[in-house]
């Protein structure tokens, strides 16, 4: 479905509208990857012991580089809670 079927209202509702909504799909979208990573024994993004900062910034290149999107999206919000 188009985004302007989507939030056809006035131009700065549609606009917020937009935003929240890809937002939300891609918050729902990491959730359920890191949900199924987590069933396959993977974590600690959290603990610089476990996983560096540096592992983590490697990580989102190699990321970019292959086009992954959602974990581009996943790896940036890792980085971001350490900041």
């Amino acid at each position: 479905m188009a985004f302007e079927k989507m939030f056809d209202r006035d131009e700065a509702w549609r606009e917020q509208a937009i935003d929240e909504w890809a937002v939300d799909q891609t918050a729902d979208d990491m959730k359920v990857k890191l949900g199924i990573k987590r069933a396959e024994g993977r974590g600690g993004w959290h603990d610089e012991l476990e996983c560096t900062t540096y592992q983590l910034m490697t990580m989102l290149h190699d990321h970019v580089e292959r086009g992954d999107w959602l974990d581009v999206c996943t790896l940036a919000m890792m980085l971001h809670m350490r900041a």
